[in-house]
């Protein structure tokens, strides 16, 4: 079965290819917000992609509107009982731990405003490549809440606790052109040039060897705000492992023979 057909009952979500890349859009108006069900389509995409050999890469976007995401939807929120809002809570926050050690690269296009939820689904990206006009924030604490699907943690991891607090605290915006300064995105660029940027970036992550793009994504998740003297001993596990797989031996081999190397997955 074709990727195509795998994701072909999806609503919220649409999946296309382009040059063995994933795009995923969100398509929830009028602001993408972070339904269930958005959180479940993106879930279904992502085991679809996992096991699509083709797919080197995943880029995700809010597409050609002004809202890469607002966030969680606050009207279900309000609507829900208890239990069922730990339950939703408990689904955003399981896929963006999901994202973060995804075996592929996944890059965020953040095309618009990224709030909330929206925001802690950027944050749990690889790489963030923001538009101009984009805007990013964690306004939780205006609606008397917190960030609860890893957005302060994987922030503070970026940019500092210091910054992280005052964004926060705040739940003031921050741009695309202050993102870039403080590390928040890799890049701000204009915003017709939005989604070729993310897709280069995307098809470079994706064409390194996949078992160490895998190993290097569960590492930094599993070893981040852990001590040195317990990270340090897996990473160095992790790289053992690694050195017995073909791409290793073939990285080495096209090092000495002076050529690009062939990695085969492997």
């Amino acid at each position: 079965m074709s990727l195509a057909e795998k994701v072909q009952s999806l609503k919220s979500v649409r999946v296309t290819e382009s040059e063995r890349i994933a795009i995923l859009t969100l398509a929830n108006p009028p602001v993408n917000a972070v339904a269930p069900a958005v959180l479940d389509e993106l879930n279904h995409a992502l085991t679809a992609i996992e096991h699509e050999a083709n797919i080197l890469a995943v880029v995700i976007t809010g597409g050609p509107t002004r809202f890469f995401s607002a966030g969680a939807d606050v009207a279900a929120f309000q609507r829900h009982t208890e239990a069922q809002n730990v339950e939703y809570s408990k689904k955003g926050l399981t896929l963006f731990d999901r994202i973060e050690v995804f075996p592929k690269p996944v890059v965020a296009a953040v095309n618009g405003f990224a709030f909330g939820g929206g925001a802690e689904l950027a944050l749990a990206c690889d790489v963030r490549i923001f538009a101009e006009s984009a805007k990013f924030g964690l306004p939780e604490i205006t609606l008397g809440i917190l960030p609860g699907w890893g957005g302060m943690q994987r922030l503070s991891n970026m940019v500092g606790r210091g910054r992280t607090l005052e964004i926060s605290l705040s739940g003031r915006q921050v741009d695309a052109k202050e993102a870039a300064a403080i590390g928040l995105a890799t890049a701000a660029v204009p915003d017709a040039e939005l989604a070729a940027r993310a897709l280069s970036v995307a098809k470079q992550l994706g064409a390194m060897p996949g078992m160490a793009t895998k190993e290097i994504k569960a590492r930094m998740a599993d070893g981040a705000g852990r001590p040195l003297s317990e990270s340090l001993p897996k990473d160095v596990e992790a790289l053992m492992r690694l050195m017995k797989s073909e791409d290793a031996k073939e990285g080495r081999t096209a090092f000495f023979e002076k050529r690009p190397p062939k990695f085969q997955g492997r």
